[in-house]
């Protein structure tokens, strides 16, 4: 089957605040996953993988893997991880350990998720992809890409233009102070030009976003 869904999730501990906080800071890392198995659709014994964050002070439980979903536990310090925040890094680190866990009761390993997560070391905000399904070229050259972008606190999608290596400018077509989902919030599908506009579309070729192409000075 193809592995499509990433996540990673803090088990209820008796803070819900603090739950939550560590959950957004999640979201960045475990998106940046999602997209790019969407992408590249791997074929995998499951079809979504969640890595659990476990409080040192409860039980960890096994990987477990039914209905399609691989759960793989890891124990981390919370006091710590939440003090930590952003905690790139410890996030990473944990997801990295979990994944660990999946390939040593199921046998299934992804250099690519490894990857992705190892991207997120290396931007910021750690998650930067470039949706490239929707990227065009003009009749001038310019190049009209869309890029999602996360962080713990924000979300936002926005178009960047470039000619000859050199950018002309951005827009931001979306964002949200909470884990925005593309699928929920800005269901993107298809890119066109028409006159000097970059427009974005759904399936059905609603229009959801239009942005003025910008010259070059």
């Amino acid at each position: 089957m193809i592995l499509r869904d990433f996540q990673i999730y803090t088990r209820p501990f008796g803070d819900h605040e603090r739950q939550y906080a560590i959950n957004v800071a999640a979201f960045p890392i475990y998106e940046a996953v999602r997209l790019d198995l969407k992408r590249r659709r791997p074929t995998a014994p499951f079809k979504k993988i969640v890595i659990t964050l476990v409080d040192k002070t409860l039980a960890r439980g096994p990987v477990t893997n039914a209905l399609g979903i691989c759960e793989a536990p890891v124990l981390v310090d919370v006091e710590a991880l939440f003090a930590a925040l952003p905690a790139v890094h410890e996030l990473v680190a944990a997801a990295r350990e979990g994944l660990t866990e999946v390939a040593r009761a199921t046998g299934f390993q992804n250099e690519g998720i490894l990857s992705a997560l190892d991207l997120c070391l290396e931007h910021d905000p750690p998650c930067l992809v470039l949706l490239e399904r929707l990227s065009r070229i003009t009749r001038a050259k310019t190049h009209c890409d869309v890029y999602f972008l996360a962080r713990a606190g924000e979300t936002r999608v926005e178009v960047r233009f470039t000619r000859l290596g050199a950018e002309l400018g951005r827009t931001v077509v979306k964002r949200s102070t909470t884990p925005l989902f593309l699928e929920d919030e800005l269901p993107v599908r298809r890119s066109r030009l028409r006159d000097n506009f970059f427009e974005l579309l759904a399936s059905d070729y609603t229009l959801l976003a239009s942005v003025a192409i910008p010259e070059s000075s």
